[in-house]
């Protein structure tokens, strides 16, 4: 019964040591997002942009006068939207109130804050 009582403490204490541990995930992400720094492909474009994550899988993307309105899902460290026709996936890493994004396939990269 000991033995059986280590191994499930064990098991717990992997399970919450795993849980806390990278990525990110829709309760993390959710709310506005600003882009505060950018670099990469049209980076003066993306420079101020908002991300608007809402706990229920949806996501606005808002730069100036263009909206775009889609939805998203994380898996891991990865973020996976649409930017009108295009599929986008990202890596990002959420540490307190910094989000780090670095788009998949691309040079782009950004850093923003939670509004």
């Amino acid at each position: 019964m000991k033995r059986f009582s280590t191994l499930i403490s064990v098991a717990l204490l992997g399970m919450l040591l795993f849980s806390s541990c990278g990525g990110a995930d829709s309760g993390g992400i959710a709310g506005k997002w600003k882009v505060v720094e950018a670099s990469g492909l049209l980076s003066g474009t993306n420079k101020g942009a908002i991300y608007d994550f809402s706990a229920d899988g949806k996501l606005m993307i808002s730069a100036g006068i263009l909206k775009n309105g889609t939805t998203y899902k994380i898996t891991g460290d990865k973020l996976a939207y649409s930017v009108g026709p295009v599929n986008l996936s990202a890596t990002i890493k959420i540490q307190g109130d910094t989000m780090t994004m670095a788009i998949d396939n691309s040079d782009q990269k950004f850093v923003l804050k939670r509004q």
